[in-house]
């Protein structure tokens, strides 16, 4: 029998302290008993710094960051679609620096948006072909750029990521948009702002965020909205179908832990896919105990303070309402992006 959330929650807060205490310096990849993982594909000449993942249909498909400047300054990137066993289907060349990658259900497109500090563009990919459109210019509303996308009942909401903040370090500005189509362009209208109210889904109590990092976008099973403050060490969760429970929720992470993507397992038989950038490897976890429903985040760990070792990255399920998260994958460099591919 599954023991409860609190019980889980409060597992996965002594699980990071003792990985805090006694990673090594160089880690070894190591999978919790259950699952299994190997590096994935074959990675092509160039191409370094492996981000965004998206599996759809018969194809993996990764963005490569490459030497490109995030703010569109200079460089460009790979978009690469593998087989299932490893192998190229396609690579695709794009200007700027590739961050986000989702697939549009409507148009039944890629979205390929590049350049998450500055300047950011959309390039859409058709996945049957790898053929790609002209760069389409999307206006920044911080001081930024675009980090992520989600596509739910026609809209496309954006995460505006590295704001510009004030004096005192506030987020004035909108942290996530919905991108509004006008034209051959779009226009961005205000879904949450940086200093939106909200309710701490632990203490019960009202609060005032300050997003400070917006970044990844997830959506939940149950149609609402998961945005990733990856600086911040927390969550936000957007209610969009009327679920009970206040219109945003922030979600603290226990630990400080820092993540990027968060997917939920669609299948208890499975395989989640994760980049780890700073090794310039995919890694391929299979297990046939995935918790169904329940959502696993990369965590990017947390870096050493005067008062306590770093906690290294990791992959591992995530409990909403507690914000504690135990680990499934070990030893990672820098886990980002995340994709599940169920059996």
């Amino acid at each position: 029998m599954r023991s409860s959330h609190k019980s889980q929650a409060l597992a996965g807060a002594a699980m990071l302290t003792i990985l805090a205490a006694a990673a090594p310096a160089s880690a070894q990849v190591t999978a919790a008993k259950g699952f299994h993982v190997a590096p994935f594909g074959q990675v092509p000449s160039g191409a370094t710094k492996p981000d965004s993942i998206v599996v759809l249909d018969h194809h993996i498909w990764v963005g490569y960051g490459d030497t490109a400047a995030p703010d569109g300054s200079s460089g460009t990137s790979q978009v690469i679609a593998y087989n299932p066993d490893g192998s190229v289907a396609y690579n695709l060349t794009l200007t700027g620096h590739n961050d986000g990658l989702r697939f549009d259900p409507g148009t039944r497109k890629l979205w390929a948006v590049q350049n998450e500090d500055a300047i950011p563009n959309v390039v859409y990919i058709d996945p049957k072909t790898g053929s790609m459109s002209k760069a389409v210019n999307l206006r920044p509303v911080n001081g930024g750029g675009y980090d992520d996308e989600a596509f739910i009942g026609g809209n496309i909401f954006v995460s505006a990521s590295n704001p510009a903040l004030d004096a005192k370090g506030q987020n004035f500005h909108p942290a996530l948009v919905d991108l509004v189509p006008v034209g051959n362009g779009y226009v961005p209208e205000t879904v949450i702002a940086g200093n939106s109210p909200a309710v701490n889904t632990v203490t019960g109590q009202a609060s005032k965020l300050n997003l400070t990092d917006p970044d990844s976008l997830t959506v939940t099973p149950d149609g609402n909205l998961l945005l990733d403050d990856q600086g911040d060490a927390q969550l936000i969760l957007l209610r969009l179908n009327g679920t009970p429970g206040p219109y945003i929720s922030q979600i603290p992470l226990i630990g400080g832990v820092q993540v990027d993507d968060t997917v939920f397992a669609t299948s208890t038989h499975g395989a989640l896919y994760v980049t780890d950038t700073s090794a310039n490897t995919i890694y391929k976890i299979t297990s046939g105990q995935w918790h169904l429903g329940k959502p696993y985040s990369a965590s990017t760990g947390v870096p050493r303070t005067t008062t306590a070792p770093a906690i290294p990255s990791f992959v591992g399920e995530l409990f909403l309402d507690s914000g504690a998260t135990i680990p499934v994958v070990t030893g990672l460099q820098s886990a980002h992006g995340l994709a599940f591919q169920g059996y």
